[in-house]
């Protein structure tokens, strides 16, 4: 895991899209974060456990059950199965609010490594420029494989490669009074996936920190949905 410090940062956007708006200062507590995206090969451990993981989705382009694909991240996967593995391996799904601080740090970038260049596949797995995804592999990659789109904590894949499921329901807009390690509605029908994915253009506003994309959280997994976990302090065991 790496450490994402005690602060405020900028969160959310003043001009698109409508639903990351407004912009406004936010405070979280320090916490811990996933360097990469849960693996297939970390999440199976769970699934062996036999007490809380379900296995994902198969078939299409779902890594479970996929020889060679150990070390991609874990997709097909709906928000309950990304809950129930972090708390398994002793933590929980970040909120909103934490996982962007964790991918733009406390300088409003628009992407984990900065404001430019934009997104290439020197920095992303997304569709090439070519319209093929996965940066012309039609698939994931294994988990940092793009170290040159580091978020400015040290975590990798925080644009592209898989989306990533956080905690809250989703909601269309932020609550401009609620900047105190906010959680998102009590309440909701969806849930909000960060990051972009292996399938989004290198051009489209996905891959931006600050971009959301709300599913139901029960729906058959996407291909193009993972998660990582966070801990609180003090730090994890190593």
């Amino acid at each position: 895991m790496v450490e994402v410090p005690d602060g405020t940062f900028t969160m959310g956007t003043m001009v698109f899209p409508a639903d990351a708006m407004p912009v406004r200062q936010v405070q979280v507590d320090a916490f811990w974060i996933d360097e990469t995206e849960v693996t297939v090969d970390e999440y199976s451990q769970c699934v062996m456990d036999g007490a809380t993981c379900s296995s994902p989705s198969m078939g299409g382009n779902c890594n479970w059950g996929v020889a060679g694909r150990g070390d991609h991240p874990v997709n097909c996967v709906v928000w309950d199965q990304a809950m129930m593995y972090c708390a398994w391996a002793g933590g929980r799904l970040p909120t909103e609010a934490e996982w962007e601080k964790a991918a733009r740090g406390d300088d409003a970038r628009n992407f984990p490594w900065g404001n430019m260049p934009s997104p290439s596949c020197a920095h992303v797995v997304a569709e090439d420029d070519m319209g093929v995804d996965g940066c012309g592999t039609s698939a994931t990659m294994a988990v940092g494989s793009k170290p040159m789109g580091m978020s400015p904590y040290g975590a990798h894949d925080m644009s592209g490669n898989v989306s990533e499921w956080v905690a809250d329901w989703y909601g269309a807009g932020y609550d401009p009074l609620d900047t105190d390690n906010p959680v998102g509605p009590v309440m909701g029908t969806e849930h909000i996936g960060r990051g972009g994915a292996y399938t989004v253009p290198v051009a489209f506003a996905d891959l931006r920190t600050y971009s959301r994309a709300s599913s139901p959280a029960s729906i058959y997994g996407s291909s193009g949905v993972g998660f990582r976990c966070v801990q609180d302090p003090p730090m994890p065991p190593m």
